[in-house]
This record gives structure tokens, sequence and C-alpha cells, in this order.
């Protein structure tokens, strides 16, 4: 093992692990998020709707969704 292997496993760049078999964590979408997607748009190639923060943060997402479920469908 070389030099630079030993460096990266010790930072984390190498894992002995197959990534794809890590847990993940939810991401955690917050107003701190929003104003970040809006601070790096010029940077991002994306959506336009995200690049120019109209999405919704958690809160507002299950918020939207529990004044879904409380409709009542004829």
């Amino acid at each position: 093992m070389s030099i630079l292997e030993d460096y990266r496993r010790e930072v984390g760049h190498l894992m002995e692990e197959n990534v794809l078999d890590l847990e993940f964590r939810k991401p955690q979408i917050d107003e701190e998020a929003r104003e970040i997607a809006k601070k790096y748009a010029s940077r991002y190639r994306g959506s336009v709707r995200i690049s120019h923060g109209l999405f919704y943060t958690d809160e507002e997402l299950e918020k939207t969704m529990q004044e879904l479920i409380k409709v009542k469908l004829p």
C-alpha cells in the first residue's frame, strides 16, 4: 500500500466496505437549504424552481400532506 492510499484511508476517502451497502440518512430540507440553493443558483444547471428556492421544506411538506389527507373526496 502506498503512502497516498494510507492517507486517503485515514481521512476517509477510501473505505473497506462497498458504498452501496452503507446506510445514508435522509437529507434535512429546511430554510437553510433553501438559502444555500439560492446562493449557489448560478452554479446549478437543474430545475429553475430549485435554483429560485421554490420547493417545500420538510415542515411545509408535512403540513401540506396533513391538509390534503383531511380533504373529503366525493
